[in-house]
């Protein structure tokens, strides 16, 4: 996954809940190693439970950015 995908998909600055956000390079840094940037599945491994984006990554496969 590149930066540029990152910034297409989910902005420059992410809100990933209502007080929360994080800059398009920070996230691509924690989650570079994705190959398909529409794969939910892939993000959710990478975060295991443990880095907290499981929350914002449900919503986003809700709202039909991830598949």
């Amino acid at each position: 996954m590149t930066l540029e995908n990152v910034r297409e998909i989910f902005g420059d600055t992410i809100q990933l809940s209502k007080y929360c956000f994080i800059c398009a390079e920070d996230f691509w840094e924690i989650f570079k190693s994705v190959n398909d940037p529409y794969s939910y599945d892939e993000y959710t491994a990478i975060d295991n439970g443990e880095k907290g984006y499981k929350e914002f990554l449900d919503r986003c496969k809700e709202e039909g950015l991830l598949r």
